[in-house]
């Protein structure tokens, strides 16, 4: 039986702007470009293609994208993706696979092989996703097929951004996606003639519009669960600059954004409904955000006993502040001021996105580091 592949372009022609890309490269031409090229490819190898979404359109919502594949009883999803970080020296690929999934892993670990080989590095990485960690995503955790998303590149490296832009280097990557199903399926991969070049475009044009008028608390538009857009991307980013913590400012009002808006609510002692409207924007828009934690100056590693005390907390507390120490449901997000296994876990996964030494020992570096990005 002919085996069906998911190919997901990650995000549309309408996230960027906002978002997801870089003025040289929105992210999305580069994943439509490589999925473009890849889809004659597989079909090519014998196996059916699904496209979660279109190639040069706007975005389609992941929960639509995965219920498709789930519907369509795909065998395995891949998601294209290019990446960015604040810390400019980050170069390599990552792929990304659920936690309890083998054969996500077999598949991550193929492909990494044969990107690797692409970029002529070994800049690899590979992170199963463990539920609230930052590496939870949808495509990888509501899929019922294995699924990896996959990362070729970091938008905010010069080196790596040139290699994105390279129409040679998305031709190559929509191969080694190939070359990699075909291993996992353990069958031969066979060469085809190259596609004609995709018609996405990349650099976006940025003429001089003129200035909007700010946004005030009587002009933005009543947001609740269920919204989508702007303002519910404002109120978010604003519940997080204060402390409210709701994850990533993806415009859409879930239960973490009603749950960090009652909060805010409460904490302001103003009606508690999970509603924003003018009297709840007009609060977001004064209050003041909570002092940054102060970073001690110690050096603390996970060894037996296990440091304890305020150095740790404040340790664990600026971890949450840029979320690298969420506990999903757990009291204070885990904050127990112990510096164990979980917490040397997210100064590893810290560590690893910004380019330092994945020892999850919390020293100088990383001290310097966390105080950056803070």
């Amino acid at each position: 039986m002919t085996k069906l592949i998911a190919l997901d372009a990650g995000h549309g022609k309408n996230t960027y702007p906002p978002s997801k890309g870089v003025p040289k490269m929105p992210e999305f031409s580069f994943n439509s470009a490589v999925v473009g090229y890849a889809k004659p490819l597989f079909e090519a190898n014998g196996f059916d293609v699904l496209l979660t979404q279109p190639l040069d359109g706007n975005d389609v919502a992941l929960r639509t994208r995965t219920n498709e594949a789930n519907g369509k009883k795909a065998d395995l999803f891949l998601s294209f993706h290019a990446d960015y970080t604040s810390n400019k020296g980050a170069r390599g690929h990552w792929g990304f696979y659920w936690h309890t999934s083998k054969n996500g892993k077999k598949l991550a670990d193929i492909w990494h092989d044969e990107v690797a080989k692409v970029r002529g590095d070994n800049r690899r990485n590979n992170q199963a996703s463990k539920p609230g960690a930052w590496t939870n995503f949808h495509v990888v955790r509501e899929t019922n097929m294995p699924a990896v998303l996959m990362e070729h590149g970091f938008m905010s490296n010069a080196e790596d951004l040139a290699l994105l832009l390279d129409d040679d280097y998305r031709r190559k990557c929509a191969e080694a996606a190939c070359r990699a199903v075909c291993r996992y399926f353990g069958q031969p991969y066979k060469s085809v003639k190259p596609a004609p070049k995709t018609g996405v475009k990349d650099e976006v044009a940025t003429p001089a519009p003129a200035k909007p008028k700010k946004p005030t608390p009587s002009s933005r538009a009543t947001v609740r669960r269920g919204s989508r857009g702007a303002d519910v991307r404002y109120v978010q980013q604003r519940l997080n600059t204060l402390g409210f913590n709701v994850g990533t400012a993806d415009g859409i009002f879930g239960p973490k954004t009603e749950a960090g808006v009652k909060a805010f609510q409460k904490a302001r002692g103003i009606g508690v409904d999970g509603i924003v409207g003018p009297q709840t924007y007009g609060e977001l828009a004064k209050a003041n955000p909570k002092p940054k934690p102060s970073l001690p100056n110690v050096v603390l590693r996970a060894n037996r006993p296990y440091p304890s005390g305020a150095n740790v907390r404040a340790v664990q507390e600026s971890l949450a502040s840029v979320h690298f120490y969420p506990e999903k449901g757990a009291r204070n997000n885990g904050v127990d001021g112990v510096y164990g296994p979980k917490t040397a876990d997210a100064v590893r996964r810290f560590q690893s996105v910004h380019g330092l030494t994945t020892d999850g020992v919390y020293g100088p570096k990383t001290r310097a580091k966390l105080a950056e990005v803070m």
